[in-house]
């Protein structure tokens, strides 16, 4: 019985981590590099909770051919893990596509480290700004519909 009341316990406190929380997507697509990016942020008002990116390249797109496509997925590996952490990060490798999803939750550690790498730069110490940051992505041409 105790074990069952702290599973409950357990449930209702991550829920209640997202309670108020919105999502907001924003999407980009380069056709002529054969990638395709949906970002969604999950947010409470202008704050930041985490974001989950999804990322398509098209192998024949960028080029690459059936023999070329390991070392192509390893220096996605390479740019991606560093910068988010590679427990962060997963690859879905299809026949045509290569799959990387980013999935981030903000704490004030990540935010330090996403931006003392670059990676981020909307907001401060604290938070991360969903207006900033959606005028960022849109300004790297992004669609972030209102």
């Amino acid at each position: 019985m105790k074990k069952l009341v702290a599973i409950v316990v357990l449930a209702l406190s991550l829920s209640a981590c997202n309670a108020g929380s919105k999502e907001h997507v924003c999407t980009f697509e380069d056709q002529s590099r054969g990638l395709k990016s949906k970002l969604v942020h999950t947010h409470s008002g202008d704050v930041v909770k985490g974001f989950k990116e999804t990322i398509v390249f098209s192998y024949e797109q960028y080029g690459i051919s059936e023999e070329h496509k390991e070392a192509f997925q390893q220096q996605i590996k390479e740019t991606f893990n560093p910068l988010y952490g590679e427990t962060n990060v997963t690859y879905q490798d299809e026949k045509d596509t290569l799959t990387v999803i980013v999935s981030i939750v903000y704490d004030k550690e990540t935010i330090k480290k996403l931006q003392e790498s670059g990676v981020v730069t909307a907001g401060n110490i604290s938070h991360i700004s969903l207006k900033e940051s959606i005028k960022e992505l849109e300004a790297n041409g992004y669609n972030c519909g209102k």
